[in-house]
This record gives C-alpha cells, structure tokens and sequence, in this order.
C-alpha cells in the first residue's frame, strides 16, 4: 500500500460510501470486474460472502490505509477527534478542537463532548432522535460522562455537565451504555461508570 501521508487529502466519505454500496450491489449480481477490485485488496475474500464492510475495506485498502477506520480518521476531522474522545487522549482532542473550532456545531456528539449544551440544543431542535443516535456505538451521553476535555477547564467542565443535564431532559438514560467488547454482551460499561473513568465527577453525581 502506497503512504496515506502522500495521498490527497479531504477524501469525500459520503462518495466512497455510496461507491461502496454500489461496488456491492454489482459483486452481488456477479460482476467480474467488480469481484476482481475486492480480491485485489482482500484475496482470501470469498464473492458469495462479500459484504458492505469488505467492500469499504477494499476501498481503504485502494488508497493507501490499512482499513476503512483509519481512513476516516485520516480524512475526517469529527471522526478524529470523537476518536481521541472514546480513548481519552485529552491533548489529541484538544489539537483537533483548535484545528477545526465549529465541531459543535456539525455533530451532536462532539457537542457534548466539547461542552457546548447551546449547539446540542440546536442539533436537538432540529432532530430529537439525535438524544440516542449512535456514533460508533456510543450516544451523545456518552460523549459527555466519557470526554477528556472536563479537564481542561471549569468552563468546559460546566459546560460538559449542562450538555448532559440537557440530553437527560430530552429523553435520553441515565443507564445507557456501550459495549467494550462488541462480542461480549456482559462487557457493559454504563455512563455513570464512563464518567467515573474520566474522573468526571460532576456528571456522575447528576
């Protein structure tokens, strides 16, 4: 694979999802040159079985990274730094919040991570079913009990807690969790628990 640093950069995730799911769709009536593209990439890849994740990692793979996450987290500023947040890597998300300051306002997740409760108010307003809507299988509370950036401030701390107080009044609960290991249904941690890790104390106590 060719280095991801020598590629260009700003990939448009919506055009290569929507080439996925049309690179299927043609593996599925049995195009050749389109099984041929997936075995280029994923040899062991068998053309009855090929699914929509093969194909997005065969697309990866075509431009230079290792699977389909690491492209968006190159390509994608919201994937980074929600990444940075699920990890609690508090410097990456703060380098990415200072490279890209509107987050808040293009994604309710990162909202919440920030501390921003007037832009989760707004992605809220304008579509409610975000207060459980799932960004890699955590929501919006999540964000908020597990963000590292309660600590760069009183502020942002304040801020964080109000983000949560607000998708709580909106429906969302108190005992929602994510699963560590998604293939272990017992490896539940809950946003309590979540906020415990992140030494977020203000938002466990709500």
């Amino acid at each position: 694979m060719s280095d991801p640093s020598n590629l260009l950069p700003n990939i448009n995730l919506e055009f290569l999802r929507k080439e996925a799911k049309a690179l299927l769709k043609r593996c599925r009536a049995g195009d050749a040159q389109a099984i041929s593209r997936i075995h280029a990439q994923l040899p062991r890849s068998n053309p009855a079985e090929i699914q929509l994740a093969d194909v997005h990692h065969a697309l990866a793979r075509e431009r230079g990274y290792a699977n389909w996450a690491a492209l968006k987290r190159h390509d994608d500023p919201i994937e980074r730094f929600l990444v940075a947040v699920r990890s609690g890597d508090l410097k990456q998300a703060q380098r990415e919040l200072a490279e890209f300051p509107d987050l808040a306002e293009e994604n309710i997740h990162a909202a919440c991570a920030i501390g921003d409760p007037d832009a989760a108010a707004h992605h809220l307003d304008l579509n409610p079913g975000l207060v459980t809507a799932e960004h890699d299988a955590w929501p919006p509370l999540l964000y908020a009990c597990a963000t590292p950036l309660n600590r760069a401030s009183a502020r942002q701390s304040a801020g964080i807690l109000e983000c949560a107080r607000l998708l709580l009044d909106r429906g969302a609960d108190a005992n929602t969790y994510a699963l560590t290991d998604p293939s272990d249904p017992e490896s539940k941690l809950t946003a309590t628990y979540r906020a415990m890790l992140g030494a977020n104390m203000p938002v466990m106590m709500l």
